[in-house]
C-alpha cells in the first residue's frame, strides 16, 4: 500500500504512479504546485483484495459482450456500485487519513487552529491512470472535498470511474487488461483567476493562448461563464490580442458548506477582473519553462492566487 507525498515524486515514477502524478511531483520543486499526496495502484489493489472484490470484478468483466451495449452498461454500473459501497479497510483507512490530516500541518497552521473541530483541509481529488486513455477526460474528479468520510468516498468514486461503460469498452477493444491507477489528493486552491494556457502557431509565429475566468475555470467547462482570452507573443509576453467582457458570476469554493457555488462577482472584483501584468508575465514564463522542460508543446491548467501562479495540471499536446 504505497502512499507518497506528491513532492517526493519524480518523472521517472510515471510507470508506477501515472504520468499526471509523476509530472506534478517533478514540477513541485521548481513551480508552485498545491501540496498533497498520491495513492499508488497497489493501494487500489489492496482495497480490492481486502474487500474480496478482485475475483468478483474479474468474473463480471469476462461476461461482457461488446456488441451488447445494454449489458455493458449494466455490468459497469454494478462494478462501480460495488466499489463505491464497500467500506474502506481499517489499515488502509488510517494510513490515508494520516496523510490527509498532514496537509494542514505542512502549511504551518498554528496549533490552536489545527486542533479546532473544523480544521479538515479542502482538497481536490482526481485520477492519474497508469495507462492513459484517449478519452482521458472521462474519469471523475472532485473539487473542494472537506472531511475524512467525504474524502475517502471521493477516492472510491475515483477508483470506480475507471469502470465506466466507455472505459471498459475502450480497454476491451484495445485488449488492455490493466486497470491500474493512482489517485492524487491535493490542497484545494480557491483562486482569484484560473484557466488554461498553451502555445500555438499562427503564420509561423509562436503565441501563448490563454483562456481564463474569475474563480474556478470549471465554470467555463460547464458552460456557466464565457472565458476571457489573451494571445501573447511567446518570446516577449506582449499582448497581441485580447477578448474581454464583464463576468457577472463566478464559481467558488464554499469551504464552510463543502461545495462549489455560483455567486455574483462583487464590484471590487470587477475592477480587477483581468490578470495583472506581473501575474501575466509570471504565467507566460511558466508556460515557456514547462514547454522547454517537456520538450514538447504543452497545455497548462493554472490558478492565480495572491499573485502566485499555481500549476494544477500540464500535459503534452
Amino acid at each position: 500500500m504505497d502512499i507518497i507525498l506528491l513532492k517526493n515524486l519524480k518523472k521517472d515514477f510515471a510507470q508506477d504512479f501515472g504520468e499526471k502524478a509523476a509530472i506534478l511531483g517533478e514540477f513541485s520543486t521548481s513551480f508552485s504546485v498545491p501540496i498533497g499526496f498520491v495513492l499508488s495502484p497497489s493501494t487500489f489493489s489492496a482495497f480490492l483484495k481486502e474487500t474480496n472484490l478482485n475475483s468478483k470484478i474479474e468474473k463480471l468483466l469476462q461476461l461482457i459482450d461488446l456488441s451488447n451495449l445494454e449489458q455493458l452498461q449494466e455490468i459497469a454500473n454494478q462494478i462501480q456500485k460495488e466499489i463505491a459501497l464497500k467500506e474502506m479497510p481499517n489499515e488502509l483507512r488510517n494510513l490515508i487519513l494520516e496523510y490527509y490530516n498532514s496537509i494542514n500541518i505542512e502549511e504551518n497552521v498554528d496549533l490552536h487552529t489545527f486542533l479546532s473541530q473544523d480544521n479538515y483541509p479542502s482538497v481536490a481529488i482526481r485520477l492519474s491512470p497508469i495507462i492513459q486513455e484517449k478519452q482521458h477526460k472521462m474519469h471523475l474528479h472532485f473539487l473542494n472535498v472537506k472531511g475524512e468520510e467525504k474524502m475517502l468516498n471521493a477516492i472510491k468514486f475515483c477508483w470506480a470511474s475507471m469502470f465506466t461503460a466507455k472505459s471498459i469498452f475502450y480497454r476491451k477493444q484495445n485488449n488492455i487488461t490493466n486497470y491500474a491507477m493512482s489517485v492524487i489528493v491535493q490542497k484545494m486552491i480557491n483562486p482569484q483567476f484560473s484557466g488554461e494556457a498553451k502555445i500555438i502557431k499562427i503564420n509561423n509565429l509562436e503565441i501563448i493562448h490563454i483562456s481564463y475566468c474569475i474563480g474556478l475555470y470549471h465554470a467555463v467547462k460547464l458552460g456557466l461563464v464565457k472565458p476571457l482570452q489573451l494571445m501573447l507573443n511567446k518570446e516577449s509576453s506582449a499582448v497581441m490580442h485580447e477578448v474581454v467582457h464583464k463576468q457577472e458570476t463566478q464559481l467558488v469554493c464554499d469551504e464552510q458548506n463543502n461545495k462549489c457555488i455560483i455567486q455574483e462577482v462583487v464590484k471590487v472584483d470587477k475592477d480587477n477582473e483581468k490578470i495583472g501584468v506581473l501575474e501575466l508575465n509570471k504565467l507566460a514564463s511558466t508556460v515557456r519553462r514547462l514547454e522547454k522542460y517537456m520538450q514538447s508543446p504543452i497545455q497548462l491548467e493554472f490558478a492565480v492566487k495572491n499573485g502566485e501562479i499555481y500549476v494544477l495540471d500540464v500535459f503534452k499536446i
